[in-house]
C-alpha cells in the first residue's frame, strides 16, 4: 500500500473518529476522496430495506438537495448492478454504453465516466461508492486502488450509521401521537437561520369566503361604498405615519401610492360596476379581485404582475373598512397574541405590506408565505428590514400546525416544521451565528483592535434611514455601505434629484460625524424597478445591473450622480461604483461624475470635491484591470458575496446549487489577499470588504491575515466581530491564512478555521 494510500486511510478514519454527526462525516469524507481522486464527484449510496432501493447517504459534486432525495434500483443501472452482484463497475464513455440510459438522464447527468465499488460489511453488500468524472476517459488504477484501500472502513461507519437512524426511526414510529417532521421548500427572500414557532395571520383570503348576494337597494351599497372608501383612507394615512416611524418618511412611499390607487379611477369604476350588477359590496369587492387576477396572471410581466398585491392589499382595507362600519371588527393594530408569543414566525397564505408593517417587528423570527415572488413590495420590505422570509411554500398551511416548532434556512429556502433533535443539532451553529446579541453591549464607536494592537475599521451596512440608531447602538464606525437601492425599488416612479438629494442628506448628516460610503444604485436581476421594463433575462445576474444599466440610462445616471454630489458638503463622503468589469467601464463613469460636476457648478449648486471615490471588487475581470484602474480611484471595497456568484459561477439565490457557494474555498481566499496585495502597492489607496464574510467571527482571522483593515457588515454583527478581533493577533491571523491557501477544498479550510477558533477561544 503506498503512502498517500495510507495517509488517506489516515485523513478518512480520524473524519469517521471525529464525528458525532454521522452524515456531515460522510459528506467530509466523499469530499476528501474526490479531491484526493481528483474526480469531479463522489458519492455513497446505502441499501434502504423498507424501500428495496439503493438511497444516497453523502455527495460531494451533486447538489447537497439529492442527499436522501435520489433513490435508485438495486438491480439496475450502474449502481444497481455494482451492488447485486457485488461487483466493481468502471464505465467510461457512459453515454455511449448500453443499459445506463437512465443513469445518463438521471443522477448521473454530465458525467462520462463512473467507477461503482460495492460496501460489504461480513459479505453482505450494504451500499455502493462510486467516482465520477466528467470526461469519458474510465477512472485510472490509482483511483481504483485508494477506493478499495477505503471502502471497507468506510462500510463499517455507513453500516453503523445506518442501523442507527433505523433505531431512531423507529422510537420515533412509537410515538404514534407524535406529529412527524417534514420540510417544506420556497424561495427564500432573506439570508439568514432562524428558529420559531409557527403563528398563522389571516389575509385576503376572508374574502374567498363570500357567498353571492344581491342587494335590494343599489345607491344604499354605493353610499356604503363612500364610506368604506373615507374609512380606507384613514387607515391608510396611518399606516403611512407607523411605516414612517420604521422606515422614515422618505422610505415609506408604497403607502402613499396605496392612497392614490384609492382614487384610481379603473379600481372605482370596477367596483361600481359590479354594484349596478345588484351585487352586496362585499361581494362586488370579491367579484373585482378575481377580476384582476385573472387579468394579472395572463400578463408575461412578472414585476406587474406583483403588483396584484398592492391591488389586493388596498381592497381588502376596503373589505376591512366595510366590516368596521357595520361594527363586525375594530380597525387593525398591532396583534397582542402575536406579539406575547415567544420567536413567532407568522405563516401566511399571502402576506400584504400594511400586515407586514403591523406586525411587531422587534418580536419576529421570521415569515413563511405559501405565494409572492421575490419583486413584490412585502418582498422588498422583508429584505430591507432583515426579516428572514421564505416565499412559495407549497402545502404550508396544510403541513404546519400553530405553535409549531420551526427552523427556516434562507441559504436554500428551506422549511423545516417540528424538527428532530438531530435536526436542531445540525442548524446549531448557523442558529448561534444568525442570532442576535439578546442583551447589547455598551457602545464603542471606535477602532477595534487586535490583542497585538493593530486597530480595524467596522463600519455598518445599511439600506435604510431608520437603520443609522442601530450604528451607535452596535459600536460601527460610520457606514460602511449605504444601499441606495431601497428607495427607488419601493416606488412606482423613479424619485427625482431633490427626493433622492433629501434621503442621502439625512444619512450623511445623522451618520455620526463619521465617513460615509453611498454605493450609486445597483437595481437588475434580483434587485428590478418597478417602472423599468427589463425585459426577460435568461441570465439576469450576468445581464442588465449594476453600471451596465446606468450607463446605459444617463436619465437616472444623471440627476443619481449628482443628488449624490450635494451631500459631499454636509459630511465626509466615498462614493462607489458596483460591478464595474475593466478599466473602460470605470472611465465611463468618471466622465458621468464630471458632467454631474459640471452642471451643479454651471446651476450654482454646492458640492465638495474632496468625496472618496471606489470601486466594488466583485466581478472577476476586474482582477486583471485593477492594477490601472488604482490610478483612477482611491478605494476597492471588495463584495464577497457577489464575487463569490461570480467566481464559481453559482447563482446564490438557486437553492440548487447553494453547495458550491463555498465562502472560505482557497480560491476566495487567494484572490482577496492578492487583491490586498495589490492595493497596498499604491500609498494612499484603501482597501475594504463587506458582504456576509466581514461578520464572520469564526472567519475574520483569515480576513485580517490578508492585509483587510475595513470591514463592513450587519450592525448588528458588530459586537461578535469585535470581541473575535480583540483575541487575535496579526502574526497568528498572517499563518492561518498562509496554511488555507495550499489548500485544495473549503472542507479542509472550515475544519481548520474551527480548529484555530477554539484554540483562541473564538467559539
Amino acid at each position: 500500500m503506498s503512502a498517500e494510500q495510507l495517509q488517506l486511510i489516515r485523513d478518512v478514519s480520524q473524519i469517521i473518529a471525529g464525528t458525532t454527526d454521522f452524515h456531515e462525516g460522510l459528506r467530509q469524507a466523499v469530499a476528501r476522496l474526490a479531491n484526493f481522486a481528483q474526480t469531479d464527484a463522489c458519492n455513497i449510496f446505502a441499501y434502504d430495506n423498507r424501500r428495496g432501493q439503493l438511497v444516497m447517504e453523502a455527495t460531494y459534486g451533486l447538489a447537497q438537495s439529492c442527499v436522501h432525495r435520489v433513490q435508485l434500483s438495486a438491480q439496475e443501472g450502474i449502481n444497481g448492478v455494482c451492488y447485486d452482484r457485488r461487483e466493481i463497475l468502471n464505465v467510461s464513455n457512459l453515454g455511449e454504453e448500453e443499459g445506463y440510459g437512465q443513469d445518463v438522464e438521471g443522477w448521473a447527468a454530465g458525467f462520462g465516466s463512473v467507477l461503482a465499488v460495492p460496501l460489504q460489511v461480513g459479505g453482505r453488500a450494504i451500499g455502493v461508492l462510486n467516482l465520477c468524472s466528467s470526461d469519458s476517459q474510465e477512472i485510472g488504477p490509482r483511483a481504483l486502488n485508494m477506493v478499495l484501500a477505503i471502502s471497507a472502513p468506510l462500510a463499517v461507519f455507513v453500516s453503523n450509521g445506518r442501523l442507527s437512524e433505523e433505531a431512531s426511526e423507529h422510537e420515533k414510529a412509537q410515538q404514534k401521537t407524535e406529529p412527524q417532521e417534514i420540510m417544506l421548500r420556497g424561495t427564500a427572500i432573506t439570508g439568514g437561520v432562524v428558529r420559531g414557532r409557527a403563528y398563522f395571520l389571516a389575509g385576503s383570503e376572508a374574502l374567498d369566503t363570500i357567498t353571492r348576494k344581491y342587494a335590494s337597494d343599489v345607491e344604499a351599497e354605493k353610499s356604503l361604498f363612500q364610506k368604506a372608501l373615507s374609512v380606507a383612507r384613514e387607515d391608510t394615512i396611518e399606516l403611512q405615519q407607523e411605516a414612517s416611524k420604521i422606515l422614515a418618511e422618505a422610505d415609506a412611499g408604497i403607502f402613499y401610492a396605496h392612497l392614490l390607487l384609492l382614487d384610481d379611477p379603473t379600481l372605482l369604476w370596477r367596483v361600481n360596476n359590479a354594484l349596478e350588477r345588484r351585487f352586496k359590496l362585499r361581494f362586488a369587492l370579491k367579484v373585482v379581485i378575481d377580476e384582476m387576477e385573472e387579468e394579472f396572471r395572463r400578463l408575461d410581466n412578472e414585476i406587474v404582475r406583483e403588483r396584484l398585491a398592492d391591488m389586493k392589499d388596498v381592497v381588502f382595507r376596503i373589505y376591512q373598512a366595510v366590516e368596521e362600519i357595520d361594527n363586525v371588527t375594530q380597525r387593525p393594530k398591532k396583534l397582542k397574541s402575536l406579539r406575547s408569543t415567544k420567536r413567532p414566525i407568522v405563516v401566511t397564505r399571502e402576506l400584504l405590506p400594511s400586515q407586514l408593517i403591523r406586525l411587531p417587528l422587534a418580536n419576529l423570527a421570521g415569515i413563511v408565505s405559501e405565494s409572492g415572488g421575490m419583486t413584490s413590495h412585502v418582498a422588498i420590505l422583508a429584505r430591507t428590514l432583515q426579516i428572514p422570509m421564505v416565499v412559495g411554500v407549497k402545502g404550508a398551511l396544510a403541513n404546519i400546525r400553530k405553535n409549531d416548532d420551526v427552523i427556516l434556512d434562507c441559504s436554500d429556502g428551506s422549511c423545516h416544521v417540528r424538527p428532530t433533535r438531530q435536526v436542531v443539532k445540525h442548524f446549531g451553529p448557523a442558529l448561534r451565528f444568525h442570532a442576535r446579541p439578546k442583551v447589547v453591549p455598551a457602545a464603542v464607536c471606535e477602532l477595534s483592535a487586535t490583542a497585538d494592537g493593530t486597530p480595524i475599521r467596522l463600519g455598518g451596512n445599511i439600506s435604510l434611514i431608520n437603520e443609522l440608531p442601530l450604528l451607535e447602538r452596535y459600536g460601527a464606525m460610520g457606514v460602511g455601505l449605504y444601499r441606495t437601492e431601497f428607495m427607488f425599488m419601493i416606488r412606482n416612479l423613479y424619485p427625482t434629484e431633490d427626493e433622492q438629494y433629501n434621503v442621502f442628506r439625512s444619512v450623511v448628516k445623522d451618520g455620526g460625524g463619521s465617513s460615509v460610503t453611498i454605493r450609486i444604485l445597483d437595481v437588475g436581476g434580483d434587485k428590478p424597478l418597478p417602472y423599468v421594463n427589463f425585459g426577460r433575462e435568461d441570465n439576469p445576474a450576468l445581464g442588465w445591473r449594476g453600471m451596465r444599466f446606468l450607463l446605459s440610462n444617463p436619465q437616472y445616471l444623471a440627476p443619481h450622480l449628482r443628488a449624490i454630489l450635494r451631500t459631499t458638503v454636509h459630511g465626509r463622503v466615498n462614493i462607489l461604483l458596483p460591478m464595474v468589469a475593466d478599466l473602460d467601464e470605470l472611465l465611463l463613469a468618471k466622465k458621468a461624475l464630471r458632467q454631474a460636476e459640471a452642471d451643479l457648478e454651471k446651476g450654482g449648486i454646492p458640492y465638495s470635491r474632496n468625496y472618496r471615490l471606489g470601486v466594488m471588487f466583485e466581478v472577476p475581470s476586474a482582477f486583471w484591470a485593477l492594477p490601472e484602474m488604482l490610478e483612477h480611484i482611491d478605494f476597492v471595497s471588495i463584495g464577497s458575496n457577489d464575487l463569490i456568484q461570480y467566481l464559481f459561477a453559482v447563482d446564490r439565490g438557486n437553492s440548487r446549487v447553494t453547495g458550491w457557494f463555498r465562502q472560505f474555498h482557497p480560491v476566495v481566499l487567494r484572490v482577496i489577499a492578492q487583491v490586498c496585495e495589490l492595493v497596498a502597492r499604491h500609498p494612499g489607496k484603501t482597501v475594504s470588504l463587506c458582504g456576509e464574510m466581514a461578520g464572520n467571527p469564526l472567519g475574520v482571522a483569515f480576513l485580517i491575515g490578508a492585509g483587510l483593515r475595513h470591514l463592513s457588515m450587519n450592525p448588528w454583527r458588530i459586537p461578535g466581530v469585535r470581541q473575535a478581533i480583540s483575541q487575535l493577533k496579526v502574526a497568528d491571523c498572517q499563518d492561518i491564512l498562509s496554511r488555507a491557501l495550499r489548500c485544495n477544498c473549503d472542507a479542509e479550510v472550515v475544519v481548520m478555521m474551527h480548529e484555530f477558533a477554539e484554540a483562541h477561544g473564538l467559539e
